[in-house]
């Protein structure tokens, strides 16, 4: 745009000169100050979302299908946990990850510490000395 007293050029389409308040003529001459920026869209958290969704029809689907099983809840407590340390696992990843070693350190410190729980809740059949020959 373009004012035709003030012999100005500016952006937009302004009916009226911002200086002289003279009507403008013209199309708009100059490039946009500011450049389109597009929304940025999260794939990070819509695959978050879909997991967290995934997981909790899993659980769900254990827990009804064990109950209709049996009256008391046993291997689905299992699949339950197995979810709990996956998602644990995987915020402990997401918080970590400028302090790659340092993340991975706690991760296999908790895993380690996981299967030995998890062992003792079996049973404590010696599978995971298996992880304590690994570190």
């Amino acid at each position: 745009m373009k004012c035709p007293q003030c012999n100005v050029s500016f952006t937009g389409n302004r009916p009226l000169c911002p200086l002289c308040s003279m009507p403008t003529t013209g199309t708009q001459t100059l490039p946009p100050r500011f450049p389109f920026i597009p929304l940025r869209v999260s794939y990070t958290r819509r695959f978050v979302q879909i997991c967290v969704l995934v997981t909790m029809a899993a659980a769900l689907c254990c827990l009804i299908i064990n109950y209709e099983l049996s009256d008391h809840f046993s291997w689905s407590l299992f699949v339950l946990l197995g979810i709990g340390s996956f998602w644990a696992g995987f915020l402990a990843f997401l918080r970590g990850k400028r302090q790659i070693i340092k993340s991975m350190m706690w991760q296999m410190l908790a895993i380690f510490i996981l299967s030995l729980i998890w062992d003792a809740l079996t049973g404590f059949r010696h599978w995971s000395w298996i992880m304590y020959c690994l570190f």
